[in-house]
């Protein structure tokens, strides 16, 4: 009897729960996931609470996931964690909706002690100087051409310009390219380019942060008068794998990093490949392709002890002297350019107080070629070996007491040069490669170079505290140059004085030395691939600069932004100049260059960007007359714009205007001596005209403007994390004409230097 109890009783209670969902139907699920990342470096955070309501429902994992299940309404969703903002989220979860993403992105926030005072090497480490500092985060935010590029990004900042659209190469307030240091992991970089420019060697997956010192710059580096670019690479993962797969229209790349005993390990790999996709049509369609290499090991023997080793290889092929195009060419050497860097380092720390790091490194930069006709009714030879090779070690040592920071570093470096190249007739100008364009300013045919230098550094800083609101530090670099038996000493000293909680004046003044120079004067539309760069022979040809800056930051200053106003006075000697038409013809003048910045920034919420204008002045002087120097940019204003759409879309714009840059023009046309000697007519077709040069860069381009945008998307595909894009340079097709040379014996003429390119591209993380 009490069997059939039972089952009337479970009889009632299913039919009673059938009757409620009947008459009060259950509210459907949904699932709520996804990333917390750090705002500035893209990377994914572990250990972050998120909370539904305040109340906690999930933490973020060794990925930096999340998950959790919710009945459908209105949430209010925050995730916070130690040493960052909170953020919070408002969503609606539709009846339905099965799953949905939403990303967090913390952005670092002090935390604060009331009367404690933390000292020791965290403390002192930040010495003031003026920076732009971009993270691996901000690269997604800037539209780009073809691809994120770490040198590119940098043009969205004031007094950084280019003369093209497609150029890399830095010009930092009114210095040529070669005047700013560019260093990967303390390792300088001599020809940190692709494809003639248009892109840097360094695959943005690796660079932890770019910090670009503007003027003046921290005294353990030398040698460049405008400034230095300092890239770090990531420490690599100690914990977990990570792998990344992006695929562009201009290249595809891979990253992967993993825990390698108590170590880590990096390593990443990019190729462009429209030349094999041209390949199928006719592979002398495009003949051209390039890729690098990176691989880093970062192994702590212990507490106090760390060793890391790391490469990165680069190379462009140009497959030129194709059968198919040169019927009777022989080649060894298809035309080659790249660089090899190796570098090993090793800290060691004492205590909290002193340090000491070693580094010994090897950076060359290489360009071969080399073919020759096998026709003897028309013999023909083009070689080139050109060759840039630096191999030096360094001996840094920190020591922190109470007020002082002091640092003591030598560096020994032995820098050997080799140029030697014959171009002949079916040679690098059958592709447009002007000789000139592609070496120097006149460049001689043939030419052979050899030389060398040793260079001695040995550098002293100290940062002084006087108080919580002032400081200041002072530098000294002493550098002996063997071959010119020249030994020159550059003070430098900075001061930062912090007005309040918001608002520091900084003032800084340095003399800086340029060992090495390029002879690159002139306007010229198609960029080198390869640098060719020079010793000074005397003290005469020692470029030099005596840099003064002042400025000042506002943090706080309207919703969130920080103000930022800098003014500047670079005083320069011995420049190297090139004059017009004059063969093999150059000097050396003083200068100076001077201008205004003024940056507003915004990097939270939904609504973000930049907003600069700078003034940039940058004179030479020769016996005659002073000029403007042909990077010489008057006015520059620069609009980055963000936009978040959606949880999973964000929207980035960046608009710029220049005045354009100078050149000089041509006043007339004669017919050249050797022509009428030989029995030329006024008649005849067969003449050549030279032309007659008006002053030097007395004639200004036009001014130039653009307008890029892009789309950028973060989403789960299953397991996968995918980031689409889709970016448009120059979108209303402004032709940002630029001047150039047509020719050895021609007029400085203009050329459309811009052209709307849209780009689409995905990264899949896993």
């Amino acid at each position: 009897m009490f069997y059939y109890q039972k089952i009337f009783i479970y009889s009632i209670i299913l039919f009673l729960a059938f009757l409620n969902n009947l008459v009060f139907p259950q509210k459907k699920e949904t699932k709520v996931s996804g990333i917390v990342f750090e705002n500035k470096t893209n990377e994914k955070l572990v250990g972050v609470l998120i909370a539904v309501s305040d109340s906690g429902v999930a933490v973020t994992d060794e990925k930096g996931f999340f998950s959790f299940i919710l009945s459908h309404g209105n949430y209010n969703i925050s995730a916070k964690t130690i040493g960052y903002k909170k953020e919070n989220k408002s969503i609606t979860l539709e009846s339905t909706e099965d799953e949905v993403n939403i990303f967090f992105r913390l952005s670092s926030e002090p935390i604060e002690i009331p009367q404690v005072t933390v000292s020791g090497e965290k403390f002192y480490e930040k010495v003031k100087y003026k920076t732009y500092e971009l993270q691996q985060g901000d690269l997604r935010r800037i539209p780009q051409f073809g691809e994120q590029d770490a040198l590119r990004a940098f043009f969205a900042l004031p007094s950084v310009t280019s003369l093209n659209d497609f150029s890399t190469q830095l010009y930092v307030r009114g210095g040529n390219f070669d005047e700013t240091l560019i260093s990967i992991d303390n390792v300088p970089v001599y020809n940190p380019y692709h494809f003639g420019s248009f892109f840097s060697m360094f695959n943005p997956d690796i660079i932890d942060k770019q910090t670009l010192y503007p003027s003046n710059y921290p005294n353990k580096f030398g040698g460049y008068l405008s400034g230095a670019l300092d890239i770090q690479t990531k420490a690599g993962n100690f914990e977990k794998t990570n792998t990344s797969i992006s695929l562009g229209l201009v290249s595809s790349k891979a990253f992967f990093e993993t825990p390698l005993g108590k170590g880590s390990l990096i390593l990443s790999a990019r190729r462009t490949y429209l030349d094999l996709l041209a390949s199928i049509i006719d592979e002398n369609i495009l003949p051209y392709y390039f890729y690098d290499v990176y691989g880093k090991f970062n192994y702590p023997i212990n507490d106090k002890n760390h060793i890391s080793i790391s490469m990165l290889y680069s190379r462009d092929n140009f497959k030129m002297f194709d059968d198919n195009y040169y019927e009777n060419i022989k080649v060894s050497d298809e035309p080659t350019w790249g660089n090899n860097i190796y570098n090993l380092k090793y800290s060691h720390l004492f205590n909290k107080q002193a340090s000491i790091d070693a580094q010994i490194y090897l950076s060359s930069s290489l360009f071969v070629a080399e073919g020759h006709s096998i026709d003897d009714s028309e013999f023909t030879r083009t070689k080139v070996d050109n060759k840039i090779h630096d191999i030096s070690a360094t001996l840094n040592f920190n020591y922190s007491v109470s007020g002082h920071n002091l640092q003591v570093g030598f560096e020994l470096k032995k820098i050997d040069f080799k140029y030697d190249w014959e171009i002949g007739n079916s040679s690098l100008t059958s592709f447009g490669f002007e000789l000139e364009d592609t070496f120097f300013d006149f460049a001689p045919n043939p030419f052979e170079h050899v030389n060398n230098e040793m260079l001695y550094n040995l550098y002293v800083r100290d940062k002084i505290i006087i108080s919580k609101s002032l400081d200041f530090t002072i530098g000294l670099r002493n550098s002996y140059y063997s071959n010119l038996g020249l030994n020159l000493v550059t003070p430098a000293i900075n001061v930062n004085f912090q007005i309040n909680d918001n608002v520091e004046l900084l003032l800084g003044y340095g003399k800086y030395f340029q060992n090495l120079f390029v002879i690159k004067d002139q306007n010229t539309f198609l960029l080198d691939p390869f640098s060719v760069v020079f010793l000074p022979q005397n003290k005469s040809q020692l470029p030099s600069s005596n840099n003064f800056n002042l400025n000042f930051v506002y943090s706080n200053f309207l919703l969130g932004s920080t103000l930022e106003v800098s003014t500047y006075y670079n005083l320069r000697e011995n420049l190297p100049s090139s004059y017009p038409r004059q063969t093999n013809h150059y000097t050396f003048e003083n200068g100076y260059s001077t201008g205004f910045e003024l940056l507003l920034k915004k990097n939270i919420g939904d609504v973000s960007g930049w907003l600069s204008y700078s003034f940039t002045r940058s004179i030479k002087s020769n016996t005659d007359f002073d000029y403007f120097s042909r990077i010489d940019r008057t006015n520059n204003i620069k609009i980055l714009f963000n936009l978040e759409l959606s949880e999973s879309w964000f929207f980035t714009s960046f608009w710029t205007f220049a005045t354009g840059t100078p050149y000089t023009p041509t006043l007339g046309q004669y017919i050249g001596e050797s022509e009428i000697l030989q029995g030329s007519s006024f008649l005849s077709e067969e003449f050549n005209l030279y032309p007659i040069m008006g002053g030097k860069n007395t004639r200004r381009a036009n001014s130039y403007h653009r307008l890029d945008i892009g789309f950028n998307g973060s989403f789960f595909w299953g397991s996968f994390f995918i980031k689409p894009y889709l970016q448009i340079l120059n979108v209303y097709s402004s032709p940002n004409e630029t001047p150039y040379k047509k020719s050895e014996r021609s007029d400085l003429d203009t050329k459309r230097a811009s052209f709307i390119v849209p780009t689409i591209g995905i990264t899949v993380d896993f």
